[in-house]
Parts: C-alpha cells; structure tokens; sequence
C-alpha cells in the first residue's frame, strides 16, 4: 500500500463519520482515543483487496470507521494499543465490551497458515487499574499482551480487576472454551502476557474462579493474580481427556510473577500434559493452601522461587472459608497436618500419621487451636504429589512460619535455603551435601519382643533436617528417640531428640548386637531384619527371609518372604495373597534341579 499524505490530529476515532479527509490520503493518526489527548494511533483507508470488514462498526466491531465521505478505516496493525476498543481503565467503568472488541478485531486481522494456529497482532495494554464484569477468553489466536509490569506486593502497572466469583484470564487450546471442550477454533497456543496482574475483591461467586486458567503452552512473564477463590494460576491439561481438563500445558514458562492471598495455590499444576514446564522468580505467599503445588504427571522445573505463610489460617484471603488451616496447637503442643481426611475427627498427638509434632507451643495465628470437626487442610510452601513425577526445585526458598514442603520421592530440591523444612524429597544437596530422602525402611524385633523400626528418611517429622540417615525408635512412640546422622566429613553419629550428647553405634548385622543407647545402655539384638518399601504408609510391603511361609501374625497381601534354605527342586519364595492372620501363602520360582 502506498502511503500518500498523512492526515494528522483529526480526534477521536469515535468521532470518524465526521472527518472529511481527504481523497488521497491513505493513513491518518487521531488525537485521542476515548479522550482527546489520551493517545494517538494509525488508521489505514481499506481496500477491497483485504477481507471484508464487519458490517456495522458497533458493538464488539466498534474498532473501525467510516468517515464523512464514505472511506473506510482499521487500526494499523503493527502498532496497537487496547484504549483504541474502547478502554476506560479508570478502574470503575466496564472494560468488557473493549476486550471483545479487541477480540473481533484480531478476528479479522490475524494472519495464518494454520487456522488452529493463527497469530493475532500485538496489542499494548495500558499502565492503571481496569475493569472487567467478566472473563476474558483468549481462544482467537496466538496473542502477545504487554502492559507495564507490576512490582511485588502491590506496586502494579497494569492492573486488570475482575468481578468477583469471576475466573480472571483463560487461555484456550484450539479445542476448549470456557471449562468445556468444544473443536475447530484457533486456540492461543504460543501467547505471552507481559506484566498483566489479574485480582478481585474476591467475595461471593463460583469456587473455581483462578486468576489464570491455562490449557495451552504459553507465556506469563512478569503477570501477577492475588486474591481469587481458588488458584492464582490454574495449568491443568490432559490431551483427549475432554471437559475442563481438556488442553496441553507442557513447556509452559512463568516467570518473575507474584500469585498470593489466593484461597488455593499460588501456581497449581495437574494433568497428563502439564509437564516440563519451568516456574522461575515467582513470589507465591499467603494462599490457602499451597504457594506452589505441582501435581502434574512427569514434573515441572521450578527456579528461584520465594514463598511464606502458605496455609495458615490468618494470612490468606478474608473470605477464605473459616474451616481452613494446615497448622495447630492442642494441650501445650504444636502439629502439622499430615493427613487431612482424619485430621476433623483425630486429637492431636493420638496418631502421628494424622498430626505430627512439632514441639511445644500453645494457640497462636499461625497455629489456631484444633477442635473437632474442624476441617484441616494441609498446605506449605512447595508440594510435588505424584510418585510418577520427577519435579526439581533449585535454589528455592521457604520461609518459617509454614508447614514443611512435602515432595515425592522422586522429587530432588537442589540448593536454596527451606526454613519450613522439606519432607519426602528424593535428593536434597544443600552446601554440597547430598541427603538420601528416600522413604526406605527396615524393620526389626528385638529380642524382649518389641517392635523397633528406622527408616531413611525424615519419616514425615519436621523437625528433622539435612544431614539425617536414619531414625529409630519403637513402633509405638510418638515420634523416634535417636537419629542415626552423617556430618559434613562424613563421620557416622547419632543424637537424641529430646537433650544433647551422642554416642556411637555399630550395626553388625541380623543375630547381632546393636551397640550403645544413653537411655539404658543395653545392646539391641536382632534376630530377624525385613525391609519394606513405599512411603511409611499402609501401602507399604515387608520383604524378609526364612524357611518356610509365615503361620502365625497377621500379614499384608503383596508381602514376600525369601527361602533361606533353598534346595534343588524347592521354590525362591512365597507371596502372600490374602490379608489376614496369617494370610494365605503361596510359593513362587521354581529353583532349577
């Protein structure tokens, strides 16, 4: 297109049927867009040779005009700005009807290869607080967003208010809208949205507004959400799996963003396809729950993170429903919840599975004090769920004042500095120590009879920290008397929960004698080891050896017990099959003549 003279200061673009420009001219600059002087932008004469526009230029197409001598005119598309549809964004006015006016625009503007892949021009947002009575649902091409971003804590460029109850942005695969599936539209595969921060007031409304809902692969850079009722970034995505879940979030990035005072998660993460993505120089503190919960099939990359007072009871959103903590205190003690399903009807301090103790201490705001049939959920700073997952957090931190993350076992936390302790990380290196999480465990009897057991692991006590091996004590205690711990030359030691001094150990073996103790000073003998693994829980099996199958105690269906005496013609072992006092017993592997 030739470019002929420019016609400049002609006002407000609203105002278009009122300008006579004149023949010739093929591009003319407005002095304003809702208010003169408020900016200025580009519009280009239309020509047949482009695809037809909107037959009227109101409502959702109010984003062209025809000016006094019938000539066509559209935004240039290399320079747009979101006051251009209409915009308000002073913060009270609806900037609804200007979001969709952008979308209809980009509608006819989007250029493509591919129509489930077709790009829309970059539009930039505003700096100040806008409205919006709705969501706003990128599902009309890959979209590149840039507002001025916000500081931490508050210091916002671009703002965007949603009413409340309302989910704030979401971004669609080429087969979703809104929580359903649907097919044949272009998606937003590929967007970025720089320095857009999403909030409301939060009252009142549905229980799954997020800030974000993703279903693609795309973009937050420098973005924020704070204050909805559910996650503040909600990235959950199965390929196939229809519905809300419908979508594919792998490669996602977010980065640099600030997601609190959100009633679930800062950034929460699920599905077959939410996978290796990376979420780096994020702030998520004060939600309900978690401040970053990855819950997805293979695992994410998380970097640099900072989180504090995820899950305590008086830090999160006012409206945040009452029955929510993570953390209390009962009869002068202090617990975290480990299992929030009993945690309403269990009293504190009667099954350390449920509530673990964390030591002394009465009511306080971050520990309110447990009453029955309160319900409990557990949060913290940084969750990874899934045994199939293989997330790594490096150089991230957590704050005191929360519950200990809890990680998989196929989890590693690299680095970083966790002050509300870290519970079920596969690896941990911190100062160029590696500690071994791993929920393996053995369990022995001794010779008066008494159950004993250690584990590798930190046995969900978050009091434990790097360094520690093994802890061991009776089956029956609340939690263990001496931990079995490796210092920074490698010495081998054990300490004491409960005073200071050590003492020295030797394990030597079954039918040996397991050497020291500062309570009695007596030898532990074990005449029989069995190792059971899984993560100290009822899924756990017990795996020893001996001649024959068990015939008395009770046994779990998946138990093994190995042939001690194998003979030509015998069996490896037996398998039990059957729960049960002492379960049913089959033999298995037959041992070549």
């Amino acid at each position: 297109m030739t470019t002929t003279p420019v016609a400049e200061g002609v006002g407000l673009f609203t105002n278009g049927s009122t300008f006579n420009i004149p023949t010739g001219t093929d591009r003319v600059r407005t002095s304003g867009y809702r208010n003169v002087g408020q900016g200025s932008a580009d519009y280009f004469r239309w020509s047949s040779a482009l695809p037809s526009l909107p037959a009227v230029a109101t409502g959702e197409n109010a984003w062209w005009f025809t000016d006094a001598n019938g000539a066509k005119w559209y935004p240039d598309p290399a320079a747009l700005h979101f006051d251009q549809f209409g915009a308000y964004f002073d913060g009270t006015s609806d900037d609804l009807a200007a979001f969709k006016a952008f979308r209809s625009f980009a509608l006819w503007a989007r250029f493509s290869v591919d129509f489930a892949y077709a790009a829309v021009p970059r539009l930039t947002m505003p700096s100040g607080i806008g409205y919006s009575s709705d969501t706003w649902d990128f599902d009309f091409g890959t979209v590149h967003l840039f507002g001025e971003p916000g500081a931490q804590n508050g210091g916002r460029g671009c703002s965007i208010k949603f009413a409340a109850g309302k989910t704030g942005i979401r971004v669609h695969a080429w087969n979703t809208t809104g929580t359903t599936s649907r097919s044949d539209a272009p998606g937003a595969t590929g967007s970025t949205f720089y320095g857009i921060d999403v909030w409301t007031d939060g009252a009142g409304g549905t229980t799954d507004a997020d800030g974000w809902r993703i279903r693609v692969t795309c973009s937050l850079i420098g973005c924020s959400a704070w204050n909805f009722v559910r996650h503040g970034v909600n990235a959950t995505a199965t390929a196939g799996g229809g519905s809300s879940v419908e979508g594919n979030d792998n490669l996602l990035r977010i980065e640099g963003g600030n997601f609190h005072h959100n009633g679930g998660a800062g950034v929460f993460l699920d599905g077959a396809d939410a996978n290796a993505g990376t979420v780096k120089d994020v702030n998520c503190s004060a939600n309900g729950v978690w401040g970053i919960w990855d819950s997805s099939f293979l695992g994410n990359t998380i970097i640099s993170c900072h989180t504090e007072l995820n899950g305590v009871e008086t830090a999160g959103p006012t409206y945040a429903p009452s029955t929510v903590g993570t953390l209390c205190s009962y009869g002068g003690n202090r617990y975290w919840c480990g299992n929030p399903g009993a945690a309403s009807t269990t009293v504190p301090g009667t099954n350390s599975n449920v509530w673990a103790p964390m030591g002394p201490g009465g009511a306080h705001p971050i520990f309110p004090t447990w009453t029955s049939g309160k319900a409990f959920i557990r949060g913290g700073p940084y969750f990874v769920e899934e045994a199939s997952a293989r997330s790594v957090l490096i150089g991230c931190y957590s704050e005191s004042g929360q519950a200990p993350s809890a990680l998989s076992f196929c989890a590693q936390a690299i680095g970083g500095l966790h002050g509300a302790g870290i519970d079920g990380a596969f690896l941990d290196m911190d100062g160029g120590r590696f500690t071994v999480r791993r929920k393996l465990g053995f369990r022995g009897t001794r010779t008066t009879g008494e159950s004993t057991e250690f584990y590798i692991g930190a046995n969900n006590q978050p009091e434990l920290d790097a360094g520690i091996l093994a802890t061991f004590g009776s089956s029956t205690a609340g939690s263990f008397e001496q931990r079995l711990k490796m210092n920074t030359e490698g010495t081998l030691y054990t300490d004491y929960l409960n005073g200071g001094g050590t003492t020295y150990w030797a394990l030597l073996g079954p039918n040996s004698t397991l050497t020291g103790g500062r309570s009695s000073g007596q030898p532990y003998r074990f005449y029989a080891v069995e190792m059971f693994l899984g993560m100290n829980t009822a899924n756990a099996r017990a795996i020893t050896y001996d001649s024959a199958a068990p015939t008395s105690g009770n046994h779990a269906a998946g138990e093994i017990v190995f042939n001690c005496s194998p003979t030509a013609g015998g069996k490896v072992g037996w398998v039990c099959t059957t729960t049960g006092t002492p379960g049913t017993w089959k033999a298995f592997g037959a041992i070549d003549l």
